[in-house]
């Protein structure tokens, strides 16, 4: 129930947008979520708590809880951080961190404002030419470093391109060999299927992760 509603977004015709969450074990410190700012602006985070099982979820809940009631603030993205990471610390006993990729997406231009609190970075499907990273950390990650500081990063997302969030799940995904698909490997994928919209490629890329690994995630 952390995650959001399919209705949290209503469709529309300027862009499209999937996501998927599969947690290693019944509890996870992976999350997701998005929503409307306004009529035409939407806001979205991905995140990764260090960890697994409930402490990790519990810590996840809160770090998403407050990153909502911070967004109706309309504070600036890097001041909301700032606010976050000192929340997160007054309270964080097992010195746990979240690594972060927060984002403010204007449908009718495509200008993406956002901070990168030491996640992987998104890979970028443009219309035409490879499947690259982009939007590399704009600072550390959240809950440990006190009085850290984050920029606000902006890029402009063309007509026909996508944005792929991603955690470390997929990339430090094993095979039964020990070796893992890694960064690389995971642009390879998304060349591959870079044509299928958001929710046959989310799906191709969980698939393709039980593929690989075959046995435990």
């Amino acid at each position: 129930s952390l995650l959001p509603s399919e209705d949290a977004v209503p469709p529309a015709e300027t862009f499209d947008l999937a996501a998927g969450n599969v947690p290693a074990r019944h509890m996870a410190g992976d999350f997701y979520d998005y929503w409307m700012c306004d009529d035409s602006t939407m806001a979205f985070v991905i995140a990764d708590v260090s960890g697994k099982g409930v402490p990790a979820a519990f810590f996840m809940g809160i770090t998403r809880t407050m990153i909502r009631n911070l967004d109706k603030l309309q504070l600036d993205l890097d001041v909301m951080m700032r606010t976050v990471n000192e929340l997160l610390m007054e309270s964080n006993r097992r010195s746990m961190f979240v690594t972060l990729f927060y984002g403010v997406y204007e449908l009718d231009t495509g200008r993406l404002r956002y901070i990168n609190a030491g996640h992987l970075p998104p890979a970028r499907i443009p219309r035409n030419g490879p499947v690259t990273t982009t939007a590399e950390a704009t600072g550390t990650v959240l809950g440990v470093i006190p009085d850290a500081e984050w920029t606000v990063g902006e890029l402009v997302l063309e007509e026909g391109e996508a944005l792929v969030l991603y955690t470390d799940g997929v990339t430090e995904a094993r095979n039964e060999d020990g070796t893992m698909l890694e960064s690389d490997g995971f642009l390879e994928l998304l060349e591959r299927h870079r044509t299928e919209a958001s929710d046959p490629l989310c799906r191709s890329i969980v698939s393709f992760i039980d593929e690989f690994e075959g046995a435990e995630q």
